[in-house]
């Protein structure tokens, strides 16, 4: 079975994929392939310093994720020529990947933050949505420090609502609470997918 793995930023997605990890899940992470792209594909920093212009490169001649961060979520064109850019490779990569394990894995997850958004979904068998509310995402998010909350909020504007993700969701996982719950709930999703049982997926 193939699994879409999402979210919102700060839900706590990444936590999740790093239990199913732990776990010995086979995880396809979008994330780590469009980071591969930026750090080793040629054709792919030269489009984004072509468009972003030479001061996104770092000081270590790579592309500065942080500043390209901060100009694309503060443009919206600019976003979605990224996009343009990135998401064709990291779709094929993807593609590939899945064809090289769906022999020997059981069971894939696809760990995609904007599965709904890019249309992704026909990629999978079941999504499963982390999911927290609203004002705990955002504290969660200036928790890091590292945005206003003005900021912060225009980053989760550009994502659709979990509120939204969370009604078109197989598997809903909540994430209100600690990580230790967290962690019990992803192991017993986990757990029962593996054994077969019926009933399962229930919302949670």
């Amino acid at each position: 079975m193939i699994i879409g793995l999402t979210g919102g930023i700060a839900s706590g997605k990444s936590t999740v994929s790093k239990i199913l990890k732990g776990a010995g899940a086979c995880v396809i992470d979008a994330d780590q392939i469009v980071h591969q792209l930026l750090a080793r594909n040629h054709l792919v920093r030269k489009q984004v310093v072509d468009y972003f212009g030479p001061s996104i490169v770092s000081a270590a001649g790579g592309i500065d994720r942080t500043l390209l961060g901060e100009i694309i979520f503060a443009d919206d064109d600019k976003r979605k020529q990224l996009e343009k850019i990135i998401h064709p490779l990291v779709i094929r990569k993807m593609e590939t990947q899945l064809a090289n394990h769906q022999e020997r894995e059981k069971h894939i997850i696809l760990d995609i933050p904007l599965l709904y958004e890019t249309k992704l979904d026909y990629l999978v068998e079941q999504v499963w949505v982390v999911y927290v509310e609203p004002e705990v995402q955002l504290q969660r998010l200036l928790n890091r420090g590292q945005l206003s909350k003005a900021e912060a909020i225009k980053r989760i504007k550009t994502q659709l609502p979990l509120s939204e993700k969370k009604e078109m969701a197989d598997l809903v996982i909540d994430n209100n609470g600690s990580r230790r719950e967290l962690k019990a709930k992803v192991l017993e999703h986990w757990r029962e997918i593996n054994e077969g049982e019926k009933n399962s997926f229930n919302r949670s």
